[in-house]
């Protein structure tokens, strides 16, 4: 984290202050149909930051502990303030990461400094509008409210498929174009004469798959898989397919068995014999071994519960249930609580830094 420095507090506090009107008058008009340009308002404390960046007043590296500050200085109708551009953080369907343009980096930051804290996770997302997934990344969300399932209005080609780009044809989804614009280059194939529901996501090609059930927007099955695309580029836990996750898992379990038979290699018997402390060390491999050799031999998870437990299905699910959910009531519900599986039985695949 950058270390704040005085002028950067005192001039991002005026900016909060000059530009503080305009920034609530624009929040004030959204509820009225005003839609927020994205870039910023003219004269809006943003606005104002930026023109002082251009000059040098300020630095341009926007340290969050410098923004959180001037942002105390005028607090947001919220309670909760965006550096000095004064908006509440997103609430809504889908979840995104840090490498979203519409990233709420000092909510982020105030989440992550509430939890070294030792605030519950619950108060922190009631708050901040963040959370820390199963797989240890930080996510927000951005509504689905507006979205629209347009796919279906094209000429299937020669082999029955309709074809577009998401935010072209397939999907309109503004606030999901203003986060990840590059998720354009996802492809949608929808097959109208295939009367299926499921849908698939090759993260490969970045292409959707979609038979004529999963139109439904009922069934939120676009946004599920879009969520798969935003996994992707963000490194978090990924989804799969019934017939790979069972080879993964066996994969894993034969790497810990490894890892278990070394260190017990490592703790002979005869010098187990005369240190009590490397017996035990012992004994609790070899429990861990012998339950873990078990579970391979005789109590594998079958294929679709091991692709029901990947962590990123899991999340895909929760953004469908989620997605008609209120304001009120997504602040109020956890996201952890829209998971369909416990969370200590979560598969997590495929994360990155």
């Amino acid at each position: 984290m950058a270390e704040p420095s005085i002028k950067d507090i005192a001039y991002r506090t005026a900016a909060s202050v000059f530009g503080g009107p305009v920034d609530l008058a624009t929040m004030v008009m959204r509820p009225f149909g005003y839609k927020t340009p994205d870039t910023q308002v003219v004269g809006g404390s943003e606005w104002i930051g930026k023109k002082m960046e251009d000059v040098g007043l300020v630095s341009t590296a926007r340290a969050p502990l410098t923004e959180f500050i001037a942002s105390v200085a005028v607090p947001t109708p919220s309670g909760i303030a965006k550096g000095a551009a004064m908006a509440a953080p997103a609430i809504g369907g889908m979840f995104i990461g840090k490498g979203a343009r519409t990233w709420d980096a000092l909510a982020a930051q105030k989440a992550k400094m509430m939890a070294e804290m030792g605030t519950d996770a619950r108060t922190i997302w009631q708050e901040t509008g963040t959370w820390k997934g199963p797989d240890g990344k930080w996510r927000q969300e951005i509504s689905d409210q507006s979205s629209k399932l347009t796919l279906g209005r094209g000429t299937p080609d020669e082999y029955g498929a309709i074809e577009a780009k998401t935010f072209e044809g397939a999907l309109k989804h503004q606030q999901l174009k203003r986060a990840y614009p590059e998720l354009n280059e996802v492809t949608f194939l929808h097959y109208p004469k295939e009367e299926y529901l499921g849908a698939n996501f090759d993260p490969r090609d970045m292409v959707v798959t979609m038979g004529q059930k999963a139109m439904n927007p009922k069934e939120g099955v676009a946004l599920h898989e879009l969520q798969h695309g935003i996994q992707r580029k963000e490194g978090f836990a990924q989804g799969g397919s019934p017939s790979n996750v069972l080879d993964e898992w066996y994969s894993n379990v034969n790497k810990q068995l490894s890892s278990l038979s070394k260190q017990m290699d490592s703790l002979p018997e005869f010098e187990r014999k005369f240190d009590k402390t490397k017996q035990e060390q012992y004994n609790v491999l070899r429990s861990q071994y012998d339950e873990l050799m078990n579970q391979k031999l005789y109590n594998p998870p079958n294929a679709e519960e091991a692709y029901r437990r990947l962590a990123g299905e899991a999340e895909a699910r929760a953004t469908q249930a989620r997605m008609n959910m209120t304001q009120e009531q997504r602040r109020a519900t956890f996201p952890e609580e829209s998971y369909d599986v416990p969370l200590n039985e979560l598969i997590i695949r495929g994360v990155s830094d």
